[in-house]
């Protein structure tokens, strides 16, 4: 018995990528933290800035593929004062508060914050 096949159209192939590409970005971001922690203590310091910056460039492009997931906010609880970078499911990250992000995830922040 054949089965029918479900017509994917081009929007839902593009949101699936787009969703693919974040958690990729996502985990590469993660992977980057991790190793800049081993570093930044050994006087590896321009390879911990230069993870650093791997990691910030990371967030930034899963934030910018899906941005309704990803929340940010000011930590008052872990890492107090930083930026905290939450994908639900998939753990938060930590970075300066003066780390300037894509706004669509500001505003999120802010309508989840107050």
């Amino acid at each position: 018995m054949k089965q029918k096949r479900r017509n994917r159209t081009f929007q839902s192939i593009l949101n699936d990528s787009q969703r693919d590409a974040g958690v990729a970005a996502w985990e590469r971001a993660c992977r980057a933290s991790a190793l800049r922690r081993l570093t930044s203590g050994k006087s590896r310091s321009a390879t911990a800035r230069q993870l650093a910056k791997i990691k910030r460039d990371s967030i930034r492009a899963a934030i910018t593929l899906v941005p309704d997931e990803i929340v940010t906010t000011i930590d008052d609880d872990y890492q107090i004062g930083l930026l905290s970078v939450r994908w639900p499911g998939r753990g938060r990250l930590h970075l300066p508060a003066d780390t300037r992000l894509p706004e669509t995830t500001r505003a999120n922040a802010v309508s989840l914050a107050g």
